[in-house]
């Protein structure tokens, strides 16, 4: 009986902290933080940029934490057809993981999917919980601009 409660125990301990050491190991795998861009939008721009992404309303960003990122993701399986019920407790979380994605393509040397996945959800996550509105918004028009700029003949 007491392997059984230890056993359980030890369970639970590893189901609570899993989020937050996935989270923890997406980040170990880049050197470095993303910086957020120091262009500053106009109102009108950073309102263009966020109706262009298929988000209604004022732009707004909430931190998401890796407990809140694993219940979206549930949410999402749950509700494949209408994930926007999913995404709008956190409105700039889409925009906010275009960013992300663009660090680690830059940054992460081993593209392996597990890697891949693992840290664009880190980065993700972590620029919800340490950039306001207006850097995401930025980063995301430099990022948008760089690509178009590569593209141009």
């Amino acid at each position: 009986m007491k392997k059984l409660i230890l056993s359980l125990l030890f369970f639970t301990f590893i189901l609570a902290t899993s989020p937050q050491l996935i989270y923890w190991w997406g980040l170990s795998k880049i050197d470095g933080l993303p910086v957020p861009s120091k262009v500053k939008q106009s109102e009108e721009r950073e309102l263009e940029i966020w109706l262009t992404n298929h988000n209604t309303g004022t732009p707004t960003s909430k931190p998401i934490s890796p407990y809140g990122y694993a219940a979206l993701f549930y949410c999402v399986g749950n509700n494949a057809v209408e994930d926007e019920i999913c995404f709008q407790n956190y409105p700039s979380l889409k925009i906010s993981n275009l960013v992300a994605r663009e660090h680690v393509y830059n940054k992460l040397a081993d593209r392996s999917s597990f890697n891949w996945h693992l840290s664009c959800v880190a980065y993700t996550i972590w620029i919800t919980k340490n950039w306001d509105i207006h850097q995401i918004l930025s980063a995301y028009d430099e990022i948008n601009n760089k690509s178009r700029a590569s593209f141009t003949f």
